[in-house]
C-alpha cells in the first residue's frame, strides 16, 4: 500500500463506528441477589453455579466519565489496513515507509503509555516433577519489540536449558551440544553448544529486524555486530525449531502434541523463528527485515492474511469481517495509537469498568445534580438480556454450559453468523447495538491484574479514590452505597493484564463480569480487542 492508497481515518469515521456511553454511576461486578428473576430460575434449573462465578466480582459502585467504545471487535480487515498503512519517506528507496515499521511507535506503546512491565514470573518444570518460577527481567528495555524478542528468547531458554526434560537434553542448566549440518561442498556435522546457537540466532534477529533502526546506544545494538551467513543462521533456526518442537511436545497433552508434530498448531517462539528464516532467505543480506513481515497476527498465513484463519472454516463469512486474534496487548495498543494519530481523538483500549458498563448496563446517565437512583437489578450479566423479544433461556444456547465456544460453533454454523451477531448484541437506550461483547473471544483491557487482588479488594476507601460528594441509594436494598472514582489498576509491579469477554464455557457460562489475566507479551488464539476513546 502506498500513501495514495491509504484508507481515510477521521474522528467522524470512528464516532460512526462506536457508541457513546454518558457519565454514569453503575454497579461493577454482580451478585446473585440482584439478578433478573428469570435468570435466577434458569440458574437453579440448569445448575449453572452462577453464584460461584459471580462471587469473585462482588458489587462495587463506581463512577465513570463519558466514553465511546467500538461497536465491534477490530477485524482482520481493519488490522490488515494498519499493517499496510504507509507515509512518504525520503530515506526509503521506495519513497514511503509503513507506520507499522516505525520504531517510535513501539517505544510509544511500551514506555510513553506506561504499560511496560518490569518483570514477569514464569513457571519452570523441575526434574523432580515439581514447578518453580523463573523471573524474566524487562526493566532495562525501552520498547515493545526488544521486550518481545527478549521474551521469546526467555521462553526458548526455559525449555532448552531450565526445564527438567527427559531424553538427550538432560536436566536443568543443560548446554549440551546441538549438531548442525554445515552447508558446503563437503557436508559435515558440526557440534555447536546450545547456548552459543541461541546467542547467534538472536543477535542476528536483533541486527536484521530491529537494531538497524535503533540508536547506537540502544540495548539490542550493544555488543558484537559480527557478520553472519544467512544460510548458517537458517540452519541454526531449523535445529532450534526441531529441538523446541520436541520440548513443547513433552510439555503439552496428547491432543496438542499431535497437532505440533503435524505443524498444525503455531507455537509463538517457533513461528517467529520460521518467519524470520523465510525473510532472510529471500532478502538481500544488506537489507533489514521489516517488522511487518515477521510480527503480524500469529494465525495469519502472511502479512496480508491470505485466505482464512484456520479457526474459521467455510466461505460464508469473509475473512476480513472476523475479529482479529493472535496479537499481544502492545500490538493492540499500537493499533489504537495509530487511530489516535490519524483521527485526533484520544483512542486507546477500554478499561475493565468501561467494558463492563458497555456490555451490561442499560445506559441511563446520572441525573444532573441528583442522587443516582439506578436499580442494580437492571444490570444484564448477559448482554442479550436487553433484547426483550428474546427468551431469557436463549443465552444458555449461546456460550452456556450446554452451548459451545465460538471456535467450535463456527466450524458448523457459518451460515448463522449474522443471526448470532444480532442475537447476542447489547441494545442501548439510544437504539445503538454493541456487538461481540461476550462469547466472541477474550478482549484486552488496560487494567493490570494483581494476584493478591481477590474479590475486588482494591476498592477500599482507605486507599482508593471515593466520590465524597456523591452517594448512591441502592433501590434494591434501600441502603446508601460508597461510590468510587474508577481508575484502572496501573501498578507497574503487576505484569499481567485483565481480559474480558469470556469466549469459552470452562467452569460455567461466561458473563459480562467474568475476568481473566494474561501475559501481555503474547498473542492468543481466542483474544482480540476493541477500541475506546474518552470524548464524544
Amino acid at each position: 500500500m502506498t500513501p495514495g492508497e491509504n484508507v481515510g481515518i477521521t474522528a467522524e469515521t470512528l464516532r460512526a463506528t462506536s457508541t457513546y456511553c454518558p457519565p454514569c454511576t453503575f454497579m461493577m461486578g454482580a451478585s446473585l441477589d440482584f439478578l433478573n428473576p428469570a435468570i435466577v430460575a434458569i440458574n437453579k434449573e440448569k445448575h449453572l453455579s452462577l453464584g460461584s462465578i459471580l462471587a469473585s466480582t462482588p458489587p462495587r459502585w463506581v463512577h465513570l466519565d463519558g466514553f465511546a467504545i467500538g461497536r465491534r471487535m477490530v477485524t482482520n480487515g481493519e488490522y490488515s489496513m494498519f499493517l499496510k498503512y504507509a507515509v512518504p519517506s525520503q530515506e526509503n528507496e521506495e519513497g514511503y515507509t509503513r507506520i507499522y515499521d516505525n520504531p517510535a511507535l513501539w517505544r510509544h506503546v511500551w514506555t510513553n503509555l506506561n504499560y511496560k512491565i518490569n518483570s514477569i514470573k514464569m513457571p519452570v518444570g523441575e526434574q523432580s516433577g515439581g514447578i518453580t518460577t523463573r523471573e524474566e527481567n524487562y526493566d532495562h528495555v525501552d520498547n515493545f519489540i526488544e521486550a518481545y524478542l527478549l521474551s521469546i528468547r526467555y521462553e526458548i531458554e526455559r525449555l532448552l536449558f531450565f526445564e527438567g526434560l527427559h531424553g538427550k537434553h538432560g536436566g536443568p542448566e543443560s548446554t549440551e551440544d546441538m549438531y548442525l549440518q554445515k552447508p558446503g561442498d563437503r557436508t559435515k556435522m558440526v557440534k555447536v553448544p546450545k547456548n552459543e546457537m541461541v546467542d547467534s540466532v538472536f543477535r542476528y534477529i536483533q541486527l536484521r529486524a530491529w537494531a538497524s533502526a535503533q540508536d547506537e546506544d540502544s540495548y539490542v545494538s550493544r555488543g558484537s555486530k559480527a557478520e553472519a551467513d544467512p544460510a548458517q543462521i537458517a540452519g541454526q533456526i531449523d535445529e532450534l525449531c526441531a529441538d523446541l518442537t520436541g520440548a513443547y511436545m513433552r510439555n503439552v497433552d496428547k491432543r496438542y502434541s499431535q497437532m505440533l508434530s503435524k505443524g498444525a498448531y503455531p507455537v509463538e517462539s517457533i513461528l517467529l523463528l520460521q518467519r524470520f528464516k523465510q525473510q532472510i532467505q529471500k532478502l538481500d543480506p544488506a537489507k533489514p527485515v521489516p517488522l511487518h513481515a515477521i510480527l503480524f497476527p500469529r494465525f495469519w498465513k502472511s502479512p496480508s492474511g491470505l485466505k482464512k484463519q484456520d479457526m474459521f472454516q467455510g466461505d460464508e463469512v469473509p475473512w476480513e469481517e472476523h475479529p482479529v486474534v493472535g496479537i499481544s496487548l502492545y500490538e493492540a495498543l499500537a493499533y489504537a495509537s495509530f487511530l489516535a494519530q490519524r483521527s485526533g481523538l484520544k483512542v486507546t483500549l477500554p478499561n475493565e469498568a468501561q467494558f463492563e458498563r458497555a456490555a451490561s448496563w442499560p445506559g441511563e446517565p446520572d441525573p444532573e445534580g441528583q442522587i443516582c437512583q439506578l436499580d442494580p437489578r437492571k444490570k444484564s450479566i448477559f448482554p442479550w438480556e436487553s433484547q426483550h423479544d428474546r427468551e431469557f433461556h436463549d443465552y444458555n444456547y449461546y456460550f452456556g454450559q450446554q452451548g459451545q465456544d465460538m471456535e467450535n460453533y463456527f466450524l458448523k454454523h457459518q451460515a448463522d453468523y449474522g443471526e448470532l451477531l444480532e442475537n447476542t448484541a447489547k441494545v442501548h437506550p439510544d437504539g445503538n447495538r454493541i456487538y461481540m461483547m461476550l462469547g466472541w473471544g477474550w478482549q484486552w483491557t488496560v487494567d493490570r491484574y494483581a494476584e493478591e487482588e481477590l474479590k475486588y479488594s482494591r476498592f477500599d476507601p482507605r486507599n482508593y479514590p471515593v466520590c465524597r460528594d456523591r452517594t448512591y441509594r441502592n433501590t434494591a436494598t434501600e441502603k446508601d452505597e460508597t461510590v468510587f472514582k474508577y481508575r484502572p489498576n496501573a501498578n507497574i509491579e503487576s505484569s499481567y493484564f485483565v481480559v474480558r469477554g469470556a469466549p469459552d464455557v470452562i467452569g460455567g457460562p461466561g458473563t459480562a463480569t467474568r475476568r481473566f489475566a494474561l501475559n501481555p507479551l503474547r498473542g492468543y488464539r481466542n483474544v482480540g480487542f476493541r477500541f475506546a476513546f474518552g470524548q464524544k
